[in-house]
């Protein structure tokens, strides 16, 4: 009789552990799920929000559209942030200017909008050099703050600040986040790190290269998480 009960409880036992990792699994499931859902809730959010932008500024209400796409841009959106440096070098809907326009149209072609590198190249013509350098800064302290918030989408666009914002290309530090790139394995990094590697003199890049390995192991921890994730 002892040992029926002995299997009738090692059983329950059994099923309680059972029941509880069943439990457990549904709550990663659930907050995977919520979590998901909350992102294409706030991608849906800003695709009205761009829209309703777009729309505004064809019916002619500038103002509303330069609210909309300043808020857009702000959130890192790279195609508002080229409709926006539209809008505030003609000077329609909030008075014109030129410096702004420019520190929003080089975030725009650090993000990959074409038509930002045409529109960038103009508004430079309008910029004294002393503003230039202060609008340079702007944008770097734009990017680093967007790595340590976690965006390890803006590592790669840090690479190409020192490539095509800078007065002169910088390689040395443009080739050290490069190295950063390739290691999370994002598009482009490749390339962009072995194209960069040739402009080098072998010290620099060993030197480079150490710095590189430093960097990458005190970025956010979000970031490299990323690598696994498939995000980049």
């Amino acid at each position: 009789m002892r040992s029926v009960l002995f299997k009738f409880g090692h059983e329950r036992t059994l099923l309680s552990h059972l029941f509880g990792y069943l439990i457990f699994l549904f709550l990663i499931l659930f907050f995977c799920f919520s979590a998901n859902l909350k992102a294409s809730e706030e991608i849906d959010s800003h695709e009205i929000l761009f829209m309703e932008a777009s729309e505004a500024y064809k019916n002619g209400n500038y103002s509303e559209a330069f609210e909309k796409f300043d808020t857009l841009a702000n959130l890192g959106l790279h195609d508002a942030q080229y409709n926006l440096a539209v809008i505030l070098k003609s000077g329609k809907g909030i008075p014109k200017d030129y410096a702004e326009a420019l520190y929003w149209s080089w975030r725009a072609r650090l993000g990959g909008v074409e038509l930002a590198i045409d529109q960038s190249k103009e508004l430079i013509d309008y910029v004294p050099e002393k503003v230039l350098k202060d609008i340079r800064t702007r944008v770097l302290n734009s990017l680093d703050e967007r790595i340590s918030e976690g965006d390890s989408s803006a590592i790669m666009r840090l690479a190409n600040y020192f490539l095509v914002i800078l007065d002169e290309p910088d390689y040395e530090k443009a080739y050290l986040w490069f190295l950063v790139s390739a290691a999370l394995l994002q598009d482009g990094g490749l390339e962009g790190r072995d194209e960069v590697e040739a402009q080098l003199e072998s010290e620099k890049i060993i030197k480079i290269q150490k710095e590189a390995y430093d960097l990458f192991l005190n970025l956010p921890k979000n970031v490299k998480d990323n690598i696994k994730n498939g995000e980049n």
